[in-house]
C-alpha cells in the first residue's frame, strides 16, 4: 500500500511539473526580419554574401558555373571584365574533402602564382586549380613551376576556362 501511494505521489509530481511550464515564445530578430516556425530567417538570400572565390558546379547549366541572378550578379558583372568560357586547361594543385583547408591553400597559392586561383567543388571533393590556359603546353609550364614550389602531385585538367571576350 505504501508503495502504491509513493508511485501515485511521483506521478502527480511529474504531471504538475510539466503543467507548470509555459509554452516557449519565438522572438523576432531586432532587424525586423521574419522567422518561420523553424526559427530561421526566411528572407536570407545566400547570393547577398557575394562569395566570388568558391565555384560550385551545378548540374543542368551548360557552363558548369553557378546560376547567379539578381542584383549581386549585376554588381559582379560591372566589376569584372567581360569574359567568356571556352574549353581549356587548368593545373590542379590538390583535392581535399575539407573546404577550410582548400581555402587556406588557395590563400597560399595566390602568393605563389601570377594566375587566377579557383576553389571548385565537385562532390565530394574541393579542388584547388590554377590558371586559364587555352593550350596544354601553357598549362604544363605552370605545372612544372608548381612542382618546384612544393606541389609534387599536380596534374593538368581539361575544363572550361575564362578568357577575355574579344
Amino acid at each position: 500500500m505504501a508503495r502504491n501511494i509513493m508511485c501515485f505521489a511521483v506521478l502527480i509530481a511529474g504531471v504538475l511539473g510539466c503543467a507548470s511550464s509555459r509554452p516557449g515564445r519565438t522572438e523576432q530578430p531586432e532587424d525586423g526580419s521574419r522567422t518561420g516556425e523553424s526559427g530561421f530567417i526566411e528572407e536570407f538570400d545566400p547570393l547577398s554574401l557575394n562569395e566570388k572565390d568558391i565555384i560550385v558546379r551545378q548540374s543542368g547549366t551548360a557552363s558548369g558555373a553557378p546560376d547567379r541572378t539578381g542584383a549581386t550578379a549585376t554588381a559582379a558583372a560591372a566589376a569584372v571584365k567581360e569574359t567568356r568560357q571556352v574549353t581549356g586547361f587548368r593545373v590542379q594543385l590538390l583535392s581535399v574533402s575539407d573546404m577550410d583547408r582548400a581555402q587556406e591553400e588557395k590563400k597560399k597559392a595566390l602568393f605563389k602564382f601570377n594566375e587566377r586561383v579557383y576553389v571548385e567543388f565537385e562532390s565530394p571533393l574541393w579542388k584547388l586549380r590554377v590558371g586559364d590556359f587555352r593550350t596544354r603546353k601553357e598549362a604544363d609550364a605552370l605545372r612544372q613551376k608548381a612542382v618546384g614550389l612544393g606541389y609534387p602531385d599536380t596534374w593538368i585538367v581539361q575544363t572550361l576556362v575564362n578568357v577575355e571576350a574579344p
